[in-house]
């Protein structure tokens, strides 16, 4: 008898440290969403500059009822649509607390962590298009399965629903698709996977399809040190297909988005890269586009500034669209000062490469310009004055390639004779258009390839290697338009 009892005051003891173990879980977990959210919102309200509007997105626990083995939590997104209608997206996730999750358990995982959580998508007005669109109406459009661990990583797997929808006439497929987050450095640091099968959209009134297929994407997302973070994201597109029976079909194929970035404190620099691997035109073999693009040193703050002072606006004219807002010599003043303020730090914006490529050749065009601020004093002065001031330094430069160009005018062509005529025309119009750039100092000819450099500096140009006056420069450039 005394050994039973004693076997059940064991029972009991360890029953009760585990059931406070479990709520000490509970607690720390609840920790972790308040500062999760109160981070986010804190990241959310940098991005809307100063003088938040009250259309900036934001993030709050809506309930978080704590049990001793597990708790219901839900939080919820607000925004405001451009027409004013509220947006409101809100998850539910029932946390089973560690260090042995019995959903965990459950499921073939015995090791120990923080928590397991299931989280899913809760119908709202704004979403509810979505549930009605879902084909497995027994499973919410968006659901997670997540576990934490105590050492701050984890994992969590999103999984998106099919659905199929039609909105204005265009009816709209999606196959669903699935995404991965790795979790890292105390959840703050995320490793992204993902993938999704097809998207096909028909509208049946033009007669256009466009079907997309396999689709992914990847992305990390590092804190680097106090306010600096660096991200690396990357999508891929297999194909994208443009049919109507009275035109001929567009083929892209092996597309590419390569966004990169680092933000410390109010400072952000840019990559990015658009890269289109084979354009096709009905018969016609289009080459290639990569579009690349660089930014250094863009203020966020004052940028969302410039856009929410835009915005704000034109909700008290009450108009839409850019075009019908009607500036008072006060609101320019107002907009050229906020404009103004993003060149504080110097910024650098770079357009290029662009690069056009087919099997005979490419043709290639950069800019980059260098920026300031203008001088004390200098910043109500006409376009004419403060353009030699704000740009430090500018470089353009461009390649032509004439057989490129040839091929691409013959590849219009509906059949051989046509191709053969579209050919010669484009490699005469090539022959006059770099002969009268060539004439007046614009282009340099190497090969059968036309070249063209301008470096603008201390209120001077050099074309070429040759430098020039801005006087000089506009004459030519005047000459070359007549």
């Amino acid at each position: 008898m005394k050994k039973t009892t004693g076997v059940i005051a064991v029972i009991v003891v360890l029953g009760a440290g585990y059931a406070g173990t479990t709520w000490y879980m509970g607690k720390r977990i609840q920790s972790e969403y308040e500062r999760v959210i109160a981070t986010a919102n804190e990241r959310m309200k940098e991005f809307a500059g100063i003088g938040q509007p009250a259309s900036a997105p934001s993030l709050a626990l809506t309930s978080y009822d704590r049990g001793f083995f597990s708790s219901e939590a839900v939080y919820t997104i607000t925004a405001t649509a451009e027409e004013g209608k509220p947006l409101e997206f809100r998850l539910h996730d029932h946390i089973s607390h560690g260090p042995f999750p019995v959903t965990a358990l459950k499921a073939g995982k015995p090791a120990p962590m923080l928590a397991d959580i299931t989280s899913q998508l809760v119908s709202t007005p704004s979403v509810q298009p979505w549930f009605d669109a879902v084909t497995n109406k027994n499973q919410p459009p968006l659901h997670a399965a997540t576990y934490l661990g105590f050492s701050g990583t984890g994992q969590s797997v999103w999984t998106v629903e099919p659905a199929s929808f039609s909105q204005e006439g265009v009816a709209v497929e999606l196959s669903g698709g699935a995404f991965t987050i790795d979790l890292s450095n105390q959840y703050q640091n995320t490793d992204t996977k993902g993938k999704f099968g097809s998207v096909v959209a028909v509208d049946e009134e033009a007669g256009d399809t466009m079907r997309v297929a396999n689709i992914e994407f990847a992305g990390t997302s590092e804190q680097a040190e106090e306010k600096s973070v660096r991200t690396h994201n990357r999508a891929t597109v297999e194909s994208v297909v443009i049919e109507n029976p009275d035109k001929d079909t567009v083929t892209l194929k092996n597309l590419a988005m390569q966004v990169n970035g680092e933000q410390k404190g109010d400072l952000i620099d840019a990559t990015v890269a658009y890269t289109f691997g084979s354009i096709q035109s009905g018969a016609a073999e289009l080459g290639s586009v990569s579009v690349n693009g660089e930014l250094k040193r863009l203020d966020i703050k004052a940028f969302v500034d410039l856009g929410n002072t835009y915005d704000a606006m034109m909700v008290r004219q009450g108009v839409t669209s850019p075009d019908d807002l009607d500036l008072t010599p006060e609101d320019e003043a107002v907009l050229r000062e906020k404009s103004l303020a993003l060149l504080k730090p110097n910024p650098l914006v770079t357009a290029g490469p662009i690069i056009w490529k087919n099997s005979s050749g490419q043709t290639e065009a950069m800019l980059a310009l260098d920026m300031v601020e203008p001088k004390e004093g200098d910043a109500a002065a006409g376009f004419d004055v403060l353009l030699p001031q704000i740009v430090k330094k500018a470089d353009l430069n461009v390649s032509v390639s004439k057989s490129m160009m040839v091929q691409a005018f013959s590849q219009t062509g509906t059949d051989d004779a046509e191709r053969e005529q579209l050919a010669a025309m484009g490699g005469m119009l090539y022959d006059q258009y770099v002969s009268r750039l060539q004439g007046l100092g614009f282009v340099s000819v190497q090969d059968d390839t036309a070249k063209l450099g301008i470096v603008y500096e201390k209120a001077m140009f050099n074309v070429n290697g040759k430098t020039m006056t801005p006087e000089e420069f506009m004459q030519r450039a005047i000459m070359l338009a007549m």
